[in-house]
């Protein structure tokens, strides 16, 4: 067994304009909170379709330089505006395998992951296979998803279509190359782990091929559907919510992250910690996970106390000189037995909100 740290974060559109107004600390902040957490397997979310490699190459240059390890990493895109960037240590006793994204089921059947507003065509997880180097056909997966936006009657329908990716299952078969025990799934869900939501799912199937309606060749008789069809199907809450990853007849992961707030979304007013309790919003950040042993550690990143205690201090300083964090007019604060120059932890926490993200990052760790 070897102990190994997972690392998922939502940067929440990490683009031209993040990179450019923190002239780059921004890759070295991800570094700095890698370092933190030791992690080896890291899952980004919300990246540009836009010179997505230009972010990779930042990040994996950042890591290389603030970390002790080395790295690589995969761009993996949905069928959406956005990317995962997948980044892993290469100097560990794993190696990649291979990487994609999961559109189908263990017997190689489509999967229908919908929109906020149901239609088919949302975002799909990504996932990269790793071989043990010491054990040789042993592997495991790392699964990154982002779920339909939150607040939508078709959400926890991602759940319910992640459930039944091969990824999350050890059987080889149509679509999966290697027989897979362990897995580790990390995101954005939108949603509480456990919460329920029904409604309808599109789903489209294609035109006949034979039959009244169609010719010999297959193709549609005059006045006929010449096209594919779509048709809704409603599935009963207990079908739809993210605890069908726990069950037992199906993928039956572990839920890791339950009922700590990982999102921040409103304003605050005081600068005591008790005045931040209204600023966080739902834990939407999960790990969920099958295989790891030991002592296994999960949680949400305490980086906006790293913010004010002076854990990332030359972050925060390298950060200070750029203009547009002097154009927040963000409040410092001089503590003689920490550091100087520190940011108050109101102003910590508008600076993430506004300058980095509204998704905190969540880390787990145990062995695989």
């Amino acid at each position: 067994m070897s102990k190994i740290a997972f690392l998922s974060w939502n940067i929440e559109n990490l683009g031209v304009k993040k990179t450019t107004d923190s002239g780059g600390e921004i890759y070295n902040l991800i570094a700095f909170v890698a370092q933190q957490v030791k992690a080896d397997v890291i899952g980004l979310m919300e990246m540009p379709i836009t010179a997505p490699s230009t972010i990779r190459t930042g990040i994996l240059n950042a890591l290389t330089a603030i970390t002790d390890g080395e790295w690589d990493g995969d761009i993996l895109s949905p069928q959406r505006k956005e990317t995962y960037i997948l980044l892993w240590r290469t100097d560990k006793f794993f190696k990649k395998n291979h990487s994609g994204m999961t559109r189908f089921d263990k017997d190689g059947k489509e999967l229908k992951f919908p929109t906020a507003s149901g239609q088919v065509g949302g975002r799909e997880a990504a996932y990269c296979c790793f071989e043990n180097k010491t054990n040789a056909g042993k592997y495991f997966n790392y699964v990154a998803f982002h779920a339909p936006g939150p607040g939508g009657s078709y959400t926890a329908f991602g759940g319910h279509q992640l459930s039944k990716s091969w990824p999350l299952f050890n059987a080889k078969s149509k679509s999966n190359p290697v027989p897979v025990s362990k897995v580790v799934i990390g995101g954005d869900f939108n949603i509480q782990w456990n919460e329920t939501n029904r409604g309808l799912l599109a789903t489209t199937t294609e035109a006949t091929s034979s039959g009244s309606n169609t010719t010999a060749t297959g193709r549609p008789k005059r006045g006929q559907n010449k096209g594919p069809v779509t048709t809704v199907e409603e599935k009963p809450n207990n079908e739809i919510c993210y605890a069908n990853l726990r069950d037992p007849n199906g993928a039956n992961l572990t839920a890791r992250i339950e009922n700590t707030p990982t999102t921040l979304k409103n304003e605050v007013t005081g600068n005591n910690l008790s005045d931040f309790s209204s600023c966080y919003a739902s834990t939407y950040d999960h790990f969920f996970e099958k295989g790891l042993t030991g002592t296994i550690n999960s949680g949400v990143v305490p980086i906006l106390q790293w913010l004010t205690d002076g854990t990332c201090k030359q972050i925060i300083e390298n950060y200070r000189s750029k203009s547009a964090v002097f154009d927040e007019k963000l409040k410092w604060e001089v503590d003689p037995t920490k550091w100087t120059d520190r940011l108050t932890v109101k102003d910590a926490w508008l600076f993430y909100r506004r300058l980095v993200s509204d998704h905190l990052p969540i880390s787990l760790s145990g062995n695989i």
